[in-house]
């Protein structure tokens, strides 16, 4: 999976973010082909295909902090990253113009913190050209590669609980786990200096037929097992169906959160 390719694909993608069945508003955002939910929106859809060979930059953004203003975080980091797109113009730009929006981002939080109780936002950021993607990461949004039937982790999240696993002092499906994994070590809007805020960074993938990245907030897949995630993407239906099921299953689930779905398909 890691070797690149000499094959370029379709892309076709498809986000839907929406409220939840209990919070009063969305603080979640998201960025397709330029195109972000305005932030007093309690939902917005959008659909995008692009043919081979041309570069895109997908994310989902999640406001950090209830009533702390949430949604004017993500959406301001969702303005910094569309700004940025037209700055991809290759492979050799993309770590730099990638890493520096989550900068720039960062700093625009900081900016609007000045005016209004501004905590923070959550960032994963998709880039792909159809042939290979690499995903960039701050928080506890997460990226998974659907692929042969296996949904595969592309993210780690930047949570207190993660980082006490990680460190072998804490135990998942314990009450102290509950009590830190929504607690984040890392997001966008948490560096004072305005210039020490670096994003994990995957590798390089090759995309394959069939393969579809999935860009979430946590409001879905605290909801949804990862079989039933599965289930839903293995079916023969367009990745528009997907996205809204996916969503819904959430809602039925008790939709306790905000709920972003963004899928990214290759095709021949």
């Amino acid at each position: 999976m890691l070797l690149i390719k000499n094959r370029n694909f379709h892309i076709t993608s498809s986000v839907f973010s929406e409220q939840g069945q209990v919070r009063a508003n969305n603080e979640d955002n998201f960025l397709l082909n330029g195109h972000w939910k305005d932030a007093s929106a309690p939902c917005a859809a959008y659909n995008f295909s692009a043919p081979p060979g041309v570069w895109q930059l997908m994310a989902v953004f999640d406001g950090i902090g209830g009533g702390e203003a949430g949604e004017v975080a993500s959406e301001a980091a969702a303005q910094v990253f569309a700004a940025s797109l037209e700055n991809i113009t290759g492979e050799e730009a993309i770590d730099s113009s990638v890493t520096a929006a989550f900068q720039q981002a960062n700093n625009r939080i900081l900016e609007l913190r000045q005016l209004c109780w501004v905590y923070g936002t959550t960032g994963t950021v998709l880039c792909t050209d159809g042939m290979k993607f690499k995903v960039f990461h701050l928080g506890d949004s997460r990226a998974y590669l659907y692929h042969h039937g296996q949904l595969l982790p592309l993210t780690h999240d930047h949570t207190l609980a993660q980082m006490k696993l990680d460190l072998g002092i804490l135990q998942s499906n314990t009450s102290d786990f509950e009590q830190d994994r929504h607690k984040l070590t890392h997001y966008i809007g948490q560096d004072l200096t305005t210039d020490h805020l670096f994003p994990q960074e995957s590798p390089w993938y090759a995309a394959a037929p069939g393969d579809t990245v999935l860009l979430c907030s946590d409001g879905l897949y605290d909801m949804c097992p990862e079989q039933e995630i599965i289930e839903i993407l293995d079916k023969q239906q367009d990745i528009q169906t997907k996205t809204t099921a996916l969503v819904q299953k959430a809602k039925n689930h008790g939709g306790l959160d905000n709920i972003t779905c963004l899928l990214v398909a290759f095709s021949e």
